[in-house]
């Protein structure tokens, strides 16, 4: 009596091993595409961030060269040119003369809804650096008799 039991508790217990190993299986597909849009969004979060810190060293060393008399656009063009993530179709830099200010200014397209596949709106990330003209110091210091 007791062997029949037993082999009636084993049947019963290899049932509901199948059943709950199948509902695993299950659980995991739901959750998968949940995990798999969670990985894709913290990626592409730090691919923005990081042309985004890429676009601000490239206008602080633009204002810088264009400060110094250099050519700043070409400083920031060729920065960026180095680096593989930027898209150069995207990126938009120019220097402006303003009075007693250099302003370096690099704008980059990102095209977030070929990601979220809703219609055709842009995003740009901007970076700006303003720094005053090196020639505009050196007169103000010789004036003050400081240099």
């Amino acid at each position: 009596m007791n062997s029949l039991f037993i082999l009636r508790f084993l049947k019963k217990l290899r049932l509901h091993l199948a059943d709950s190993h199948g509902q695993a299986l299950i659980e995991f597909a739901l959750v998968l595409p949940i995990l798999i849009v969670v990985f894709i969004g913290v990626l592409e979060i730090g691919r923005i961030r990081e042309i985004q810190i890429l676009l601000n060293m490239a206008v602080h060393q633009g204002a810088r060269v264009a400060v110094l008399g250099g050519d700043g656009k070409e400083t920031m063009d060729s920065f960026l040119a180095g680096h593989s993530i930027i898209d150069k179709d995207r990126l938009t830099t120019k220097i402006e003369y303003k009075y007693l200010h250099i302003v370096a200014i690099a704008k980059y397209d990102l095209n977030i809804a070929q990601i979220i596949k809703r219609g055709t709106d842009l995003y740009q990330l901007k970076a700006e650096c303003k720094m005053q003209e090196y020639n505009y110091i050196l007169d103000l210091l010789k004036f003050h008799r400081l240099f």
